[in-house]
């Protein structure tokens, strides 16, 4: 759901409303001053710049970050997947 737009403003969310009022607190509130190093291999740089490329996101320390903090991994389970598809394909055989 998109606001009404105040003159020249960009339109917004609720959410990312919220989004940027906590970004702003945590400046005010906690300075970085780690610093976090992380080796990879040059696949998987190539991997992270090109999905940093396609984010639209102009810093990689934030794109990180984010991946990190609002990320998700999947894990798959492949007995389990397989054992849905025989499951599925049991009860599209029973329907014809």
């Amino acid at each position: 759901m998109i606001h009404s737009l105040a003159e020249g403003a960009a339109p917004t969310t609720p959410n990312l409303k919220n989004r940027r009022k906590e970004k702003e607190k945590m400046k005010d509130e906690k300075k970085r001053t780690m610093y976090l190093k992380v080796r990879v291999s040059p696949e998987e740089m190539a991997a992270i710049k090109m999905k940093f490329e396609n984010s639209g996101m102009s810093n990689l320390s934030e794109f990180v970050r984010a991946m990190t903090f609002e990320g998700y991994i999947v894990q798959i389970n492949e007995n389990e997947l397989k054992e849905i598809h025989r499951i599925a394909n049991n009860v599209a055989n029973n329907i014809n």
